[in-house]
């Protein structure tokens, strides 16, 4: 599925362009020296790596994989938690005054700057429309969004698709407590814990 941008209200998300960018300037710089040194001269249909060449490299770079490096989340401070993997769990609901547990599997997908949830369990799916991390000034991290369920073609007649919200507190990366809430159509609301796979 499409992963979308999301919110964190932590400082990295302005230091990490910044130093990006610092680095961008030198890497820039020093290859045009290199090349002079060396008096290496492109063809004129290939031009050298600009600032914002190198600034994309390696935005790209991080923005994919570096961020979950141990190594350089130290090195950029970086607050952002890496929820990336599969979580497996229950849910239970108003629908049935929380009588029943259903098996849920959620997979979250996350690059530094996007994010998609996504989860099954056997009667339906969903995926995140819209998120936010909050993670400042609170007693336990979370991970707010909004989402669209779906229901499987062997749903009951009274499922249907509908949109809702959730929220993910965790004190760790490695097990999560959830609630959420259906909005027109369902009216539900419920709670998740889920624990990650592996």
């Amino acid at each position: 599925g499409k992963l979308d941008h999301y919110t964190a209200d932590t400082s990295d998300r302005t230091r990490v362009h910044i130093i990006l960018f610092i680095v961008s300037v030198a890497t820039a710089w020093a290859f045009a020296a290199l090349c002079n040194y060396f008096d290496i001269k492109p063809y004129w249909w290939l031009d050298t790596p600009s600032v914002f060449g190198f600034y994309g490299i390696f935005f790209a770079l991080f923005n994919n994989y570096l961020w979950r490096v141990t190594f350089f989340r130290k090195l950029f401070f970086i607050e952002t938690p890496n929820l990336n993997g599969i979580y497996e769990g229950e849910i239970s609901s108003s629908y049935d005054a929380f009588q029943t547990q259903k098996k849920v599997t959620y997979e979250i997908l996350q690059k530094w700057n996007k994010i998609l949830v996504f989860s099954e369990t056997e009667t339906s799916t969903s995926k995140s429309l819209t998120a936010a991390f909050s993670l400042s000034g609170v007693n336990k991290k979370s991970l707010v969004f909004n989402y669209q369920n779906t229901p499987k073609v062997d749903a009951t007649d009274t499922m249907n698709t509908h949109c809702g919200f959730a929220d993910f507190y965790f004190d760790t990366t490695e097990a999560i407590t959830g609630e959420f809430f259906n909005g027109r159509g369902r009216k539900t609301y419920g709670k998740i814990t889920l624990k990650r796979r592996g």
